[in-house]
């Protein structure tokens, strides 16, 4: 008896001194952050970005992006997930992409994944976005949009939300036609409560994150100049004290040319940023436009 019970502890030293297993990654538990329908009202440029609810949630190749059309119905593969992300603790980031999406970013986007199909622009005005498993049995995630004219489904995995309910969905389209977005307004390890309580239009220029979080900010330069910071089609010395306005008090900048994209005309080196670190490069390349 003595040497069993001896053999038993000896067992039982060698079980503890073990290392602890490894926490079981997965992606299920992974919020629809941000999602951009487009810019400007181009739908060449949209964006989804998904947020860690908890760590070790980088396994995104068990899982694929669809959406749906006002009726819950006609489903679009967005993106199928083919690997998974270096990046997986809480709050890290994913970032899908339209081909083009890094046309109207400051700096040029890079994506973690790029969509595979647009969502398109009919499924704007009311739709359903999901993140669901590859055997199509969990919906991880929905986010419904269009109010009252969306009349699919609303429901997804309790593992999100705790009654599986994810509606109603939001009273408006999905933005596309600024340069705002719709985001999830609660904390990273945020469950699930309702599309209509959980989401709102952001404020414009809203930035975008990658897994190595890498911020993108949303600047439709296109029909603007770099260095123009009068925003008159010209680059000539009119646009020194307006630049040096814009570095003191940007708020008055902007009031004097609202039409007038700061990022767009005075981020002289592309770090997305209005600065000290735009002095030089504007004046060596004072006359010649950057873009």
């Amino acid at each position: 008896m003595r040497n069993a019970r001896g053999r038993f502890a000896a067992r039982l030293t060698i079980l503890l001194a073990l290392p602890a297993a490894p926490a079981f990654a997965s992606n299920h538990l992974v919020q629809i952050h941000k999602v951009i329908g487009g810019v400007n009202g181009d739908t060449e440029f949209q964006a989804i970005q998904f947020r860690m609810r908890e760590a070790n949630q980088n396994q995104f190749q068990h899982s694929r992006v669809w959406v749906y059309d006002a009726n819950g119905e006609n489903p679009v593969l967005i993106v199928d997930f083919d690997r998974s992300v270096r990046n997986g603790n809480l709050g890290d980031t994913v970032l899908v992409a339209s081909p083009r999406f890094g046309e109207v970013t400051t700096p040029t986007a890079r994506p973690d994944f790029v969509m595979t199909n647009l969502i398109p622009a009919s499924y704007l005005p009311a739709g359903s976005l999901t993140l669901e498993d590859n055997a199509g049995t969990n919906v991880w995630w929905r986010l419904s949009w269009g109010g009252e004219n969306y009349t699919g489904p609303t429901t997804g995995s309790t593992a999100n939300d705790p009654d599986g309910e994810f509606g109603p969905p939001v009273q408006f389209a999905l933005p596309s036609n600024r340069t705002t977005a719709i985001e999830f307004v609660g904390p990273a390890s945020a469950m699930s409560s309702s599309n209509i309580q959980d989401y709102v239009e952001t404020a414009p220029t809203p930035p975008f994150t990658n897994n190595a979080g890498e911020t993108f900010t949303i600047s439709d330069c296109r029909g603007f100049i770099c260095h123009d910071m009068n925003c008159d089609g010209l680059v000539n010395g009119g646009d020194i004290d307006p630049f040096f306005q814009a570095l003191g008090d940007p708020a008055a900048w902007q009031a004097a040319h609202p039409n007038c994209p700061l990022l767009c005309v005075g981020d002289i080196n592309g770090d997305g940023r209005v600065d000290g670190g735009d002095i030089d490069p504007f004046f060596v390349g004072f006359g010649h436009p950057c873009r």
